[in-house]
């Protein structure tokens, strides 16, 4: 579960730390550091990044506990283009490692180019649709 304001889920001192409670293994941690260019803020407070990174952590927290299913919330808000595509890029990759993806997103630009069904509300009625948005 990805919270829309990130800084809800941090419980650890530093960046390190947040994603090594979930591998308690030094190369995984660095490696999932690595994939989500935050190698560099290891020993940061999770507090002190910019909100781009702060999503990117939480994000990779998620990563770090290998789930089946991730619920995002609003992933890509505030980020800049190269975070959203890089974000993108991971989740493709989850998802075509037989992941399952649930997320709530205003950006109709990521929803299409993203998502494989939509639910939405129209007239107060909850409407599924498959294939392009």
């Amino acid at each position: 579960l990805l919270f829309q304001n990130p800084e809800n889920q941090f419980l650890q001192q530093t960046v390190w730390d947040e994603i090594d409670q979930h591998t308690r293994d030094p190369a995984k941690t660095e490696s999932i550091l690595h994939q989500f260019q935050l190698s560099s803020y290891a020993r940061y407070h999770p507090f002190q990044l910019s909100m781009g990174e702060k999503r990117m952590l939480s994000l990779a927290a998620a990563f770090a506990a290998s789930p089946d299913v991730l619920l995002l919330d609003e992933p890509t808000l505030g980020l800049d283009t190269k975070q959203t595509f890089l974000i993108i890029q991971q989740l493709i990759a989850f998802q075509q490692k037989g992941g399952t993806i649930l997320m709530i997103t205003h950006d109709r630009e990521v929803a299409k180019r993203f998502g494989t069904q939509y639910w939405h509300l129209s007239n107060q009625q909850l409407v599924v649709q498959k294939g392009t948005f």
